[in-house]
């Protein structure tokens, strides 16, 4: 059995200096910290201040102390009240799950960007319902800088390893190549 070679398939490789990978390496720690940092505030919620072992009474009083601040705008106020109070349980479980969910989507570089936005939308309602502190500021900043250094955020990311796997080509002459056309032809004998 004859098999072709490509020039594509035997192209040295050029290595590239180890600095470039500089921006890669920073991005990918910085997005795993960013995930740990939603992670823990989904644990913390659960552990230390008793979401699950005494539901809803730590989220309906951050509520209500929500609707007495004058910083908080007047329709997000009234969602508060006329729908988030309302389904304090559901909220009370669902808050700090998706944070642990998104935190670990995150470290591992799955699902990067639907989590990410997962995590902005969560943070813009802390913001709106009146609590903007250092830690908000620096989780805001670090998302957006995520989005923005995009290329940069995947790197090193499972979502990177996925799509390379999925968009790689293989080269005539490859045994991958030559185990699917004798596949093909096995098949249509």
């Amino acid at each position: 059995m004859q098999t072709t070679k490509t020039p594509s398939a035997f192209a040295p490789r050029v290595a590239q200096p180890a600095w470039t990978l500089l921006p890669s390496l920073f991005f990918a720690v910085l997005r795993s910290l960013y995930g740990v940092a939603w992670m823990l505030a989904g644990l913390t919620k659960e552990s230390e201040k008793h979401w699950f072992s005494e539901p809803g009474i730590f989220l309906r009083h951050y509520l209500l102390e929500a609707l007495e601040k004058p910083n908080v705008p007047e329709p997000y106020r009234q969602f508060l009240q006329g729908f988030v109070l309302e389904h304090v349980l559901f909220f009370n479980y669902a808050i700090p799950i998706s944070q642990v969910i998104a935190g670990t989507l995150i470290v591992f570089g799955l699902l990067t960007l639907p989590m990410l936005l997962v995590c902005l939308f969560m943070h813009v309602n802390f913001v709106l319902s009146g609590n903007m502190n250092d830690i908000s500021l620096v989780l805001y900043t670090t998302a957006f800088l995520l989005l923005l250094g995009w290329r940069h955020t995947l790197a090193f990311s499972t979502d990177a390893l996925l799509r390379a796997s999925r968009t790689q080509q293989h080269p005539v002459g490859s045994p991958t190549t030559q185990f699917l056309k004798d596949a093909h032809a096995s098949a249509h004998d």
